[in-house]
C-alpha cells in the first residue's frame, strides 16, 4: 500500500506543475532572420534523479515559411545549458504541421521569464501567418501539465510604392529640330532616356548613346537647374528638350523612352521635311 501511495505521488508530482509556456506574436519580413523568446511561468519544484533529469519542449510550427535555426543561449535567458539540443521533423506531407523539439538538463524549479530564444529564417513562401506553438512538455517520460500559448509571425507582403510619373504636356515642332516635354516624377529615381525612329530606315535605331544627354537632350527642373542624366532626380517637376546639335532629325515618327527605377514613360512625335 505505502509503494502504490509513493508511486501516486511521484506521478501526481510530476503531471500537475503550475506551468505555462508561451511565445509572443510578432511581424517579420520575408528573408529575415529573427529571434523569438520562449516565455516559462514556473510555480512548482520537480522532482529530479540522480541521471537522465532530460526536459523536451516540443513545438509546432509552419516550416512553409519559417527555417528553424536552433536555441540560442543569450544573457537574460533562464537556459545557460550550453548542452542545449533541438532536432527539427519536417511533415512532408503538410510543411505547415511540421515540428521541432529543444532538450536540456537545466533544473528550472520555480523560474519565470525567457527561457531561452527560437530562432528562424522567414521563408518566401505563399502565407502571411505563421505559427510556432508549444504543444508537449515533459521530464524524462512525465508530460508536465501545462498551459501552451500559440505564437503567430504575421509576414506582410511587402508594400510596393506606385510610381505615378507621366509626361504631361509635349509640344513637338514638326518642321524643326526639336521638342520639348514636361515631366512629373512622383518618386527619387535615376532615369534612361532614348528615342527611336519607328518606320525609317533604322527601325527602332537608338541615337542616344553615352553622351546623349549632352547631344540630344537637355534636362532641366522648374528652377532651371540642368541634369546630365547621371544624377538621382527628385520628386517634381522637369523639362526636357529634345534637340540634335549636329544635324536636323530626319522625317519619320519618334518614340520618346523615358525609364526610371519604376516604369517606362514613353511619347511619340512626327518630324516632316
Amino acid at each position: 500500500m505505502k509503494l502504490i501511495i509513493s508511486i501516486f505521488i511521484l506521478i501526481f508530482t510530476q503531471t500537475a506543475f503550475s506551468t505555462s509556456i508561451s511565445v509572443n506574436d510578432t511581424t517579420a519580413q520575408k528573408g529575415q532572420r529573427l529571434e523569438i523568446p520562449v516565455y516559462c511561468d514556473i510555480t512548482e519544484s520537480f522532482v529530479y534523479l540522480d541521471t537522465n533529469n532530460v526536459f523536451v519542449l516540443e513545438f509546432d510550427f509552419n516550416a512553409l515559411m519559417l527555417d528553424f535555426k536552433g536555441v540560442v543561449i543569450k544573457e537574460g535567458a533562464i537556459i545557460v545549458d550550453s548542452e542545449i539540443k533541438s532536432t527539427t521533423s519536417l511533415n512532408n506531407d503538410n510543411f505547415r504541421e511540421s515540428k521541432f523539439t529543444v532538450e536540456f538538463t537545466q533544473e528550472i524549479d520555480n523560474a519565470n521569464g525567457i527561457l531561452f530564444f527560437l530562432e528562424f529564417e522567414v521563408l518566401a513562401g505563399p502565407d502571411t501567418l505563421a505559427n510556432v506553438t508549444p504543444s508537449l512538455f515533459k521530464l524524462r517520460d512525465y508530460i508536465i501539465k501545462s498551459d501552451f500559448a500559440e505564437g503567430n509571425i504575421s509576414i506582410p507582403e511587402p508594400v510596393t510604392e506606385t510610381d505615378k510619373s507621366f509626361i504631361g504636356n509635349f509640344y513637338p515642332n514638326p518642321f524643326h529640330r526639336e521638342a520639348k516635354a514636361e515631366i512629373r516624377f512622383t518618386l527619387p529615381t535615376r532615369i534612361k532616356i532614348s528615342t527611336y525612329n519607328l518606320y525609317g530606315a533604322d527601325q527602332l535605331y537608338e541615337f542616344c548613346n553615352s553622351d546623349c544627354i549632352q547631344k540630344h537632350f537637355r534636362l532641366t527642373d522648374e528652377n532651371g537647374v540642368e541634369y546630365n542624366g547621371d544624377e538621382l532626380l527628385m520628386d517634381g517637376y522637369y523639362t526636357l528638350e529634345i534637340k540634335n546639335e549636329f544635324s536636323t532629325l530626319a522625317a519619320g515618327i519618334y518614340l520618346l523612352v523615358i525609364e526610371t527605377d519604376y516604369k517606362v514613360l514613353s511619347q511619340r512625335f512626327v518630324v516632316i521635311k
